[in-house]
Parts: structure tokens; C-alpha cells; sequence
């Protein structure tokens, strides 16, 4: 009798943990609700048979036929289920065969799990859960990589966030490449320091410029004068906080959370603090002291002018483009805000005769640029920039390292994405500013 319950009780902890598994995956929302009624039907079972003595055969006997109809039950969803698993090896051409059955249908998945795994579903509810229950930094890439090993992913340590699953790098991406991002054309090196060398010298002057040689007589050396400036990151970081009451738990939610909030709102401090600073004091613990700061670089790399009521508008920006050094004839961009590029655009063509509105295109090629971007994070003392934006160097990661952690004490939870990052323009006389005075 003791055989007995011994053998009832693994084949019941076996197939419970096999349909665990494959329960969790069933993609089917009726499927999957019933074929978890049955298995819970089956864990109150296996508790069931921990309670019964030896000596009652009677109840074991009913308690195995109830296992058996409860797998039959299961085994019904899980048929279903391997038909999922055949339409989907169809569709990504696959010719591996899981069979027919249940636990073969969750063996054919495990394999392409593992192959698979970062483009599923589950990654990203593995990924955000991984999220949920780390309380730092370090916590969250030791889950993180766990869920990895599991599933046959081994990387270096310190590494785990730049394995990120399709979906996360998809919201990322989708923010990244939005419209109006524009710093996925800077020049982003992803080095971890970046040293640029500029050659100040009067390209025109004699002793800079190449020579002819007479015959008998000594060669001149070149007399160059280099200026460096060293690009190192820092780490910035947007972080918030959700009272446990509006916590986002499904992952659709906090998927699109980590894209429209923090990573969008990364963004937008990133272009402002190098287009004019992020407006903090030196001394300001929040300071993003690694961003060089367009208006801000030494005149080497940029020329300021000041805007004059008594001259164009367009001229203006004319002058300033035209200071732009572009041998190489690469793209120049202007950012300006929305009422400054409304002005730009007004004409009025005689005496009497009603406004007309250029398209932003047709003033973007007067002006001799290949855009012009409209934004907000200008501020009252700059009136418009022009650059090269490939000649502005980043430092640092895109990619974003998420942390989600809980503070129990006044019951919220916290959301962070934090990245190294840093910059400067990298190349003379690559931008110009025109201030409002």
C-alpha cells in the first residue's frame, strides 16, 4: 500500500509540474482558463493524498480514478493546444514534430523557447516580472539573467539588460526612431570615452599648407596647433514613482508606461541639455554636467549671433547657416520654435494683399538646410540653432537599463531607466546660435 501512495504521488508531482508549463504558454484565453481548473483540480488532489493513511484503499482508488478524469480533462485542452503549436511551426517553417499529445506539444515548445525565447511573449512577461521583483539594480540583472539561463541564453555578467526582449527593444526602438527624435543621427560613437582632436591652425596660413620642393634646399615641417577635449558620460536617469493602487500589473501596460514615460521623457532631456543645457546651476545635485551644450562650446565649434529687429528674419538665418563649416556638403539641421518658424513663413507679397504661409520645406531649402525641426526646448534667450548634427559625438549607451523596485514604507512602487550617456560637438564651426538679444 505504501508503494502505492509513493508511485500515485510522483506520477502526480511529474505530470503537475510538465502541465504547469504547458499551461502557462497555452495562448488560447478559453483553453488555457479551463485547462488551469483542471490542473488546480489536480494540486488539491496531490494535497488530497498526503492526508490519506495507508490503510485505506477505498480512497485511494477513488482518488486515482478522479486523477484520471481530471488528466483527461486536461489532456483535452492540451490536444488543442499541440494544434496552436502545429500552426505556428507552419507559419515560421519549422519541421520539428512535438506530437500529438500534450506533453510532447510542451516538449516541442521548450526547444523553440530556447530558440526563440527573446522574440516571445514570455520574455516580456518574464522581462517586466523581473522588473517587479527587484528592488535594485544589481536584483533586477540577477533575475533578469536567471529567466535568461533558463532559457538557454548564457552572457556576460553586467550584461543582462542589453538582452532585451523583441517587444521591450520595439517599444524602445518605436520611441528612438519617432518623429521629431533626432538624436539617432548624432554622431553616437556607444564608446565609453570619446577624445576629440581638433587641428586649429589657419588651414590658409604658410605654415600650415603643403609646399613645393627646390632641390638643394632644407624642407619645412608643418607647425599645427591641436586642441582635445575629452567626452565622458554620466549616468541620467528618469525615475517615478506609482502608488500601489494605479500600479500597472499587466504587461501591456507597463510596456507602453516604459516607453511613452520613461524612455520618451530620457529623450527629451537628452536633446535639450545639448541643444541649451538642462537650465541647473554647477552645483546642482541633478546637474547633467557630461552633455556639452550647444550654445555653450567654445567658439572654435560654434558662432553665436544676436537677433536684431532691424534685420530679416531669414537673413538672419542665412548668416548663419552660411557660417556653418560644410566643405563636405553634409546635412545641416535648424530648430527653431513654432511661432519663430510661423514668423519665417509669413509673406506678404504687395501693399493690401492678404498673408501668404510658405511650406516648412520650401523655407527649409531657401535657407540652404536639409530640415527644419520646430521645438519647444529652446527658451527664451535662443531664438534659433543650426548644426551638423553628425558632428556632435555621444558617449555612452542608448539602450536603456530598467530598474522597478517597491518602497513598502508608504506603498508605492518605483520606476527608473538610467543610461550613461555624454556628448559635444565634435568638429569646427559645426553649429551656430542666434540669440533672442
Amino acid at each position: 500500500m505504501k508503494k502505492n501512495l509513493k508511485a500515485l504521488a510522483k506520477f502526480l508531482d511529474e505530470r503537475i509540474a510538465t502541465m504547469e508549463k504547458a499551461v502557462n504558454a497555452l495562448t488560447d484565453a478559453t483553453a488555457k482558463q479551463s485547462a488551469t481548473e483542471s490542473l488546480n483540480q489536480m494540486k488539491t488532489l496531490r494535497k488530497e493524498l498526503n492526508d490519506l493513511g495507508e490503510d485505506d484503499p477505498d480512497s485511494i482508488e477513488k482518488l486515482r480514478q478522479d486523477v484520471t478524469d481530471a488528466l483527461a480533462r486536461i489532456d483535452s485542452r492540451m490536444n488543442e493546444f499541440a494544434q496552436q503549436i502545429e500552426a505556428l511551426q507552419e507559419r515560421v517553417g519549422s519541421g520539428d514534430d512535438g506530437g500529438s499529445d500534450g506533453e510532447g506539444a510542451a516538449n516541442n515548445l521548450k526547444g523553440k523557447k530556447t530558440q526563440n525565447y527573446l522574440s516571445s511573449k514570455e520574455a516580456t512577461h518574464d522581462f517586466l516580472q523581473a522588473m517587479r521583483d527587484s528592488k535594485n539594480a544589481a536584483a533586477f540583472a540577477a533575475n533578469w539573467g536567471a529567466r535568461l539561463a533558463e532559457n538557454g541564453i548564457t552572457i556576460a555578467e553586467g550584461s543582462e539588460d542589453a538582452f532585451l526582449p523583441d517587444s521591450v527593444k520595439g517599444a524602445i526602438q518605436d520611441a528612438w526612431e519617432k518623429p521629431g527624435n533626432w538624436l539617432n543621427r548624432l554622431n553616437n560613437t556607444n564608446a565609453k570615452a570619446f577624445t576629440v582632436r581638433l587641428n586649429t591652425s589657419d588651414q590658409s596660413a604658410e605654415t600650415s599648407r603643403a609646399k613645393g620642393h627646390k632641390r638643394g634646399e632644407q624642407k619645412v615641417n608643418e607647425s599645427l596647433t591641436f586642441a582635445a577635449k575629452k567626452i565622458t558620460p554620466q549616468m541620467i536617469y528618469k525615475k517615478i514613482d506609482l502608488d500601489n493602487m494605479t500600479v500597472f500589473e499587466d504587461d501591456g501596460s507597463l510596456l507602453t508606461y516604459i516607453s511613452n514615460e520613461l524612455v520618451s521623457q530620457w529623450l527629451i532631456e537628452v536633446q535639450r541639455a545639448i541643444l541649451v543645457g538642462d537650465g541647473r546651476q554647477d552645483n546642482d545635485n541633478n546637474k547633467i554636467s557630461s552633455i556639452e551644450a550647444v550654445i555653450d562650446a567654445d567658439a572654435v565649434y560654434q558662432t553665436t549671433f544676436a537677433h536684431s529687429a532691424d534685420v530679416q528674419f531669414i537673413d538672419e538665418l542665412v548668416q548663419m547657416v552660411d557660417s556653418i563649416k560644410n566643405d563636405e556638403g553634409g546635412a545641416i539641421t535648424v530648430f527653431m520654435s513654432q511661432t519663430s518658424l510661423s514668423e519665417l513663413r509669413r509673406f506678404v507679397f504687395g501693399d493690401g494683399s492678404s498673408a501668404q504661409y510658405v511650406r516648412k520645406e520650401d523655407m527649409a531649402a531657401q535657407l540652404g538646410v536639409s530640415e527644419i525641426i520646430t521645438t519647444s526646448l529652446l527658451g527664451s534667450d535662443v531664438k534659433a540653432i543650426a548644426m551638423r548634427l553628425d558632428k556632435y559625438v555621444t558617449v555612452g549607451r542608448i539602450n536603456p537599463a530598467f530598474v522597478e523596485w517597491e518602497d513598502y514604507d508608504i506603498n508605492t512602487r518605483n520606476y527608473r531607466v538610467e543610461n550613461p550617456f555624454g556628448g559635444a560637438l565634435g568638429a569646427p564651426k559645426s553649429a551656430a546660435v542666434l540669440t533672442t538679444e
